[in-house]
């Protein structure tokens, strides 16, 4: 599945260059996706492995607590920590712990991953759980706080990207 097409980067580039330097670009003659993405930027999900992410923003982090590979988490004063749905004060979700443990573990900000054991419904939105984890399932009793933090791509890949807004169940 193709999220990307040459021409559509081509464009974008395009006018990028238009706006911040005011001069006009050429089409290169082999357009290789690498060098106007990134090495690490989504393109197709082909070939994306168990535990491979493409991400357009991963960072080291300070994990505030221990927090397992694949849980959400939030920032706090102190660094990040695990989301929590139904506890307002640890939302909104920010990122996708990429590493168990505390110290400085990578966190996917945005991006897509992939691992085989998931079995989501293709299509579908994410949320934030009520310990923290992946879920399709959004919650639903009072006080839970409702965030959708990405989109099924098929059964084990994923976009994630938080969403800014978040709900919380009357």
């Amino acid at each position: 599945m193709i999220l990307l097409k040459k021409n559509t980067i081509f464009a974008v580039i395009l006018l990028l260059t238009i706006v911040v330097t005011g001069a006009w670009a050429t089409m290169p003659t082999n357009l290789d996706f690498t060098t106007f993405l990134g090495a690490n930027n989504f393109v197709s999900n082909s070939g994306l492995t168990t535990g491979v992410y493409k991400g357009s923003l991963v960072i080291n982090a300070p994990m505030a607590a221990s927090v397992a590979v694949y849980g959400l988490v939030y920032a706090t004063a102190t660094g990040y920590n695990l989301a929590d749905a139904d506890a307002a004060a640890t939302m909104p979700v920010v990122g996708l712990c990429l590493e168990t443990g505390t110290g400085t573990r990578l966190v996917l900000l945005r991006g897509v991953i992939r691992y085989d054991t998931w079995a989501w419904t293709v299509g579908g939105k994410l949320y934030c759980g009520l310990t923290g984890e992946l879920t399709q399932t959004a919650p639903s009793l009072n006080p839970d706080v409702v965030q959708v933090v990405g989109y099924a791509i098929d059964a084990d890949t994923i976009d994630f990207n938080p969403d800014s807004t978040i709900v919380t169940v009357p």
